[in-house]
Parts: structure tokens; C-alpha cells; sequence
């Protein structure tokens, strides 16, 4: 499934018709890269490494970390040696942990490192891929389950963003939006030092106690995050409650909200992911049916 954004409004295409416009709207490259792998050759020494949860009873999980060398091997003996995967590391989470692959290129080290970071609760985990080692991150200013993760290549953030905001309870209590700065990050014995994070102005529709009436604060409204993706600079963000969609948009660099478009939703369920971003499209869950393509575009 395919989505045409432009300004407030979508349109829908079939899967092959996206990536053929995908596929037409871009030059052909010169070199082949793939974020995430290994070695420098062309199909060569590369792996992907991917997250497998086991949960053990109803709040604790544990997160075991496979690699899978690329390209696939063709032989058959090969093939069944493959095929029985050996986790490189496992850790204790919470059932709500949630993860973000991303290539950190901060100032205050010599090389970029490639890691993929953790939310569980209010702990902060990395795992540097490039030295198989885990990191131990700064806490959260709240506990959140599930949280919507994404990380800004260009600025080096984390942005983590509560997809149950509560105002009673224990987890995703206010902040429900958080950023963590890795631009000046570095490890020192197995830590992260140098960054924390910091609280961000929430999405205007959450149910903050400053908006709602008397009334609403004892019963207050169910709000969650149904899809999110990041389109340039933009996070946006679609909303679902029991009476209104709505989807907003928060600018990483002015840091600020403004609704694209109140009474509509994304077209897809959960995080979509960047498939061709010159041309707009990314890749995700369709709310409407088992196809996985969308394509959207930059609120105007």
C-alpha cells in the first residue's frame, strides 16, 4: 500500500506502483552501501543483526541480540549451519522494551559506532555492534512502556515519545516526550556519559491535567499513538481516541507541534521506516489491509 502525501491530505497505490515510482525518481548509484552491515566490499563480510523478546510472564522479557551474515550462503551445508542461529548477547527487559538501530557519528569520538539502543521502563541500554559490548545509558525522566522511538541521523537524538499517556499510575506518566543528545556522548567505563534526557513540550491533543476540566481529571480520555514516522525534520504522528483521528507534526529544530490534519490518520499501523526518502516513500504495516508500502510527504 502506497501513500501520496502532500500538505494535509493522502492518497493510495498499489505496492508495485510504488516501487516503480520509487525505482524511476531516483538516479542510479554509483556504489552499493547498506547501514547496518559489515565490510567495506560489496556483499561482502556483511551481517544484519536483529532483536528477538521471549517474554517470561507478564512484565519481564529477555532481549537476545542474532546476527545473519550477508549475503545468504547458497550451499546447502551452509545453508543448515545458518539456519541454527546462536544469540551473540541476551539482556533482562521489561515486556514494553522498544529499540533504535542508529549510526552515531558524535565529535567526541575518533570513529562513528554502530548501535542499537533499548528503552525498557526507564533504563537506557546500548549495544555497540561494532564492539559487542552493552553500554549502560542515562534513565529516562519517566517510565514509559512501548515508547515510540526515532532517531535524527543529521542532529544525533534520540526522540522517545509515550504511546499511552497516563496522568493516574505509575508508567508513562508526565514528560511524555523526551529527547537524549548524542552529539557530545562519550563511553567511559562501560557508560554513557555526557548526554541525559531532557523534556520536551508534548503533543497538544495528550491529555495534559492543565487541559482538561474538572470533570475529565477523574475519568480522563484514552489517548494513544496509532503510526509515526520521520519525514525529513518532521516526526509525524497520528493520534486515536474513542471519538476523534488526527494527525500532528513536531519540527525537530524549532521544537514545536502543528496539526496537518484534524480527523484524519496516517495510512499504515506502528513505525513505517525509510524506504527512498527522495522520493518519499517508506516502508510499513498498512492499517487497512497486509499490504506494506507508504508513502508520505512533508506537512506544508
Amino acid at each position: 500500500m502506497a501513500a501520496r502525501g502532500r500538505g494535509r491530505g493522502w492518497t493510495t497505490t498499489t505496492a508495485q506502483e510504488a516501487a516503480m515510482s520509487s525505482r524511476s525518481s531516483r538516479p542510479e548509484p554509483e556504489t552499493s552501501s547498506s547501514s547496518g552491515t559489515e565490510g567495506e566490499g560489496e556483499g561482502e563480510g556483511r551481517s544484519i543483526l536483529f532483536v528477538v523478546n521471549i517474554l517470561i510472564g507478564s512484565s519481564r522479557a529477555v532481549a537476545s541480540l542474532y546476527k545473519v551474515d550477508y549475503p545468504y550462503p547458497c550451499s546447502p551445508r551452509a545453508r543448515a549451519r545458518a539456519r541454527r542461529l546462536r544469540p551473540i548477547a541476551t539482556m533482562d527487559a521489561t515486556a514494553g522494551i522498544t529499540y533504535v538501530p542508529l549510526h552515531t557519528r558524535s565529535r567526541s569520538r575518533s570513529r562513528s559506532s554502530r548501535w542499537i539502543v533499548a528503552i525498557s521502563a526507564r533504563r537506557t541500554t546500548v549495544f555497540d555492534a561494532d564492539a559487542k559490548v552493552f553500554i549502560s545509558g542515562p534513565d529516562l525522566l519517566s517510565e514509559k512502556e512501548s515508547p515510540a522511538l526515532v532517531y535524527v541521523d543529521v542532529e544525533d537524538k534520540i526522540y522517545a515519545l509515550s504511546t499511552f499517556p497516563q496522568i493516574k499510575g505509575e508508567r508513562d506518566l508526565e514528560p511524555w516526550f523526551e529527547v537524549l543528545d548524542l552529539s557530545s556522548a562519550r563511553v567511559v567505563d562501560g557508560r554513557l556519559q555526557g548526554c541525559s534526557w531532557e523534556e520536551l513540550p508534548s503533543p497538544p491533543c495528550f491529555p495534559s491535567p492543565s487541559r482538561l476540566a474538572p470533570h475529565e481529571l477523574r475519568y480522563p480520555p484514552m489517548v494513544t499513538v496509532h503510526s509515526y514516522v520521520l519525514v525529513g525534520s518532521y516526526l509525524l504522528m497520528s493520534l486515536k481516541s474513542a471519538t476523534r483521528h488526527a494527525t500532528h507534526a513536531f519540527h525537530t529544530v524549532s521544537s514545536k507541534w502543528q496539526t496537518v490534519d484534524d480527523g484524519k490518520s496516517l495510512p499504515f499501523v506502528g513505525l513505517a521506516t525509510v524506504h527512498d526518502a527522495a522520493a518519499g516513500v517508506y516502508l510499513g504495516e498498512s492499517s487497512a489491509d497486509n499490504r506494506w508500502w507508504s508513502r508520505v510527504g512533508q506537512p506544508s
